[in-house]
């Protein structure tokens, strides 16, 4: 059902715990069908008189309640199983949704540091046409490029 990767993660297999699922539950129905042989069993040692009526009777009692508390336990390892697997399902769908808005953001972040470097190079322009001084065009063009630089340092994080 679970296997470590090669860095120690730990990884669950679906495939494999609907398989032991299928495989808990196919050994709790034959453990039900020995437990209705051993009802049966009970029924034909009640018309019984003696000894060996009361010792079938005694050890089918027995029987009987090991039986039901190995199929508890199956049933409840079974349901165990898929609680956990359904619990990572969702954990992992949470996850992805959260790495989608992530990359969203990122995207979005990335495009608005491209409007700061267009706005930078149209100043600059605007700046030159109307005859500013050209060391103002270079430090507004230095800002748009210490915006990209930093988003740029966030992004190859």
């Amino acid at each position: 059902m679970a296997y470590y990767d090669g860095k120690g993660r730990i990884t669950i297999d679906e495939a494999a715990a609907n398989r032991d699922i299928r495989r808990l539950k196919e050994a709790a129905q034959i453990l039900r069908e020995s437990q209705a042989s051993i009802y049966s069993l009970q029924r034909q040692s009640g018309g019984m008189e003696g000894m060996t009526a009361r010792a079938i009777e005694e050890k089918s009692l027995e029987m009987e309640k090991k039986l039901g508390q190995m199929i508890a336990k199956l049933e409840s390892t079974a349901d165990y199983i898929r609680r956990v697997v359904d619990h990572y399902k969702k954990k992992d769908q949470e996850l992805k949704r959260l790495m989608d808005t992530q990359r969203a953001g990122m995207e979005a972040m990335k495009d608005s540091a491209k409007a700061v470097k267009s706005a930078a190079e149209a100043m600059k322009a605007a700046q030159t046409a109307a005859g500013a001084a050209p060391a103002a065009a270079d430090s507004a063009k230095q800002v748009a490029r210490s915006v990209l630089d930093g988003l740029g340092n966030l992004f190859n994080r």
